[in-house]
């Protein structure tokens, strides 16, 4: 057993670098901000309701029918990647 002493005399950085067990608790958090910062830039990139120029913020009508169906349409693809029957019932309604 480790004495408390010896452990809370060691930095954060230190304490954290020298615990095996924490290697994978960095890695997973790591790719999970990795994951979440992407998305971000995709949404503030490619999504129509996001006004990032001037020249968008001063219309109210910042995008046309083509840019949302090619953003609906990218969510309706991800979303049928596997074909199951609660995701297909939408479309069978529709008649799509």
């Amino acid at each position: 057993m480790v004495a408390k002493g010896t452990r809370a005399a060691k930095g954060l950085i230190n304490l954290w670098t020298t615990d095996r067990g924490t290697f994978p608790i960095v890695l997973f958090v790591g790719i999970a901000m990795a994951g979440a910062i992407g998305n971000g830039i995709r949404h503030l990139v490619n999504n129509p309701d996001v006004c990032l120029t001037k020249s968008k913020r001063g219309n109210a009508m910042h995008y046309d029918q083509d840019q949302g169906a090619e953003w609906q349409a990218q969510r309706s693809r991800f979303a049928n990647w596997d074909k199951n029957p609660v995701n297909q019932s939408r479309l069978e309604n529709r008649g799509t």
